[in-house]
């Protein structure tokens, strides 16, 4: 059963505007080309199935090959090279050396000297460098594959439009330069705390978010990789659609069973601080967004699961596709592993609304730290996580069958 569609169930269930998608059997010239999970892209009729025919939404998909803050912001770079503060290696020139410094000749053999004190890590015997202090286990380390300041992590910049490349070379409708102003304004006044309710959507990023939160989906703008979101803009507000969950259910970063069922509601954001991502973390300064947020995680845990709408759901679609699942010798995994990943979908399933209501009535921690060496969690020693599949060019056990999108007619 794909994860990707019961992430999108989901989030219609919770009235969050999302893509349609539906199983499909793909034949090319007669031929079986396997079997896909076929999701609507984000375009003009997706905006106007969602928003209505008159609508005046402007839909990005900010995308960025930044590494993070660490690797640099090319945009930044290019500000500094024109303004002189950079040399521009294009053109020949060279970074200026420190006053007594003389560069090691490469050519000749030469490396940079070590720093003081430093030795360097011999790696025949199998030593590696030791990570920085701010490296985060369960991410990628500080900045990540953050998107850094180039706009992906929606945090405002300066009032150039052109600083915000990542998200306008992105657009997937069309947009004009007021539309652009018109976002950046909207992301300063985020940055400063200004008339929420004006510039985000704050009811329906408050359902994204408890859907996002539920499902784990760590492959996402709550995490360093800060991306698979679609970022909608009508009239100055703001707000989040969802995109790409084939590594939703706890796995994406997770870690173990223990921490994907026990993810704390309360600390959401996994590898960066809450300051690197403003959108969702400004309106969570409020008591009131939080509550709201709370209920949407508790419709979702006693309403949508425990109800057994869940459940049916899968249950009803796994009798459609068996058969087609069954006979298509293009899987990763083959049937086996799909009836495996079926039946542990469900059980983590199970168990993460069980986790999150105990977190909301207050019998298990709802923050991470409060979780460490704590005895209360949800117990998950029989569950195996690998059934749900993890990061992987198209499939997995869990996330059967494959996407197929525009990107797989691409390549």
């Amino acid at each position: 059963m794909s994860q990707e569609y019961m992430s999108y169930d989901l989030m219609k269930y919770m009235n969050v505007p999302s893509s349609l998608c539906t199983f499909a059997e793909i034949k090319v010239n007669g031929e079986h080309f396997g079997f896909y999970l076929a999701v609507e892209d984000v375009d003009d009729s997706y905006i106007e199935r969602n928003y209505g025919t008159d609508n005046s939404v402007k839909a990005y998909k900010p995308e960025s090959m930044d590494m993070g803050d660490k690797q640099g912001d090319f945009d930044d770079i290019r500000k500094k090279i024109n303004n002189g503060e950079m040399p521009d290696r294009n053109n020949g020139e060279s970074p200026e050396m420190p006053e007594g410094m003389t560069p090691p000749d490469m050519n000749n053999g030469e490396f940079p000297q070590m720093p003081e004190n430093m030795t360097p890590p011999d790696r025949n015997n199998g030593e590696f460098p030791q990570m920085p202090d701010d490296f985060n286990k369960q991410g990628m380390g500080k900045g990540g594959m953050d998107g850094g300041r180039n706009g992906v992590d929606l945090k405002y910049i300066d009032d150039n439009t052109e600083s915000y490349s990542s998200i306008f070379d992105n657009s997937l409708n069309k947009t004009t330069e007021e539309d652009e102003k018109r976002l950046v304004e909207s992301l300063k006044n985020i940055s400063e705390g200004k008339e929420l309710e004006k510039h985000i959507n704050t009811d329906e990023v408050l359902r994204y978010l408890a859907c996002n939160v539920f499902l784990v989906n760590l492959d996402s703008y709550l995490s360093s990789n800060c991306h698979n979101y679609i970022l909608a803009e009508d009239n100055g507000q703001l707000s989040m659609l969802p995109w790409d969950y084939n590594l939703s259910f706890g796995s994406f970063q997770s870690g173990t069973a223990d921490s994907a069922v026990n993810y704390a509601v309360d600390t959401i954001f996994n590898g960066v601080s809450a300051e690197d991502r403003p959108l969702i973390a400004k309106l969570l300064e409020s008591e009131e967004n939080i509550e709201k947020y709370h209920s949407y995680l508790k419709e979702i845990a006693e309403k949508y699961v425990q109800s057994g709408i869940f459940e049916q759901t899968v249950n009803r679609l796994t009798d459609i596709i068996d058969g087609y699942v069954k006979n298509d010798t293009t899987s990763f995994d083959g049937y086996e592993a799909y009836k495996e990943g079926v039946e542990t979908l469900k059980k983590f399933t199970s168990l993460r609304a069980e986790s999150v209501l105990g977190q909301l009535d207050g019998s298990i921690p709802s923050t991470s730290e409060e979780q460490q060496n704590s005895d209360k969690l949800i117990d998950t020693s029989d569950l195996d996580m690998k059934k749900l599949g993890s990061m992987n060019m198209g499939g997995g056990k869990g996330d059967f069958p494959k996407k197929f999108d525009r990107k797989n007619t691409d390549e």
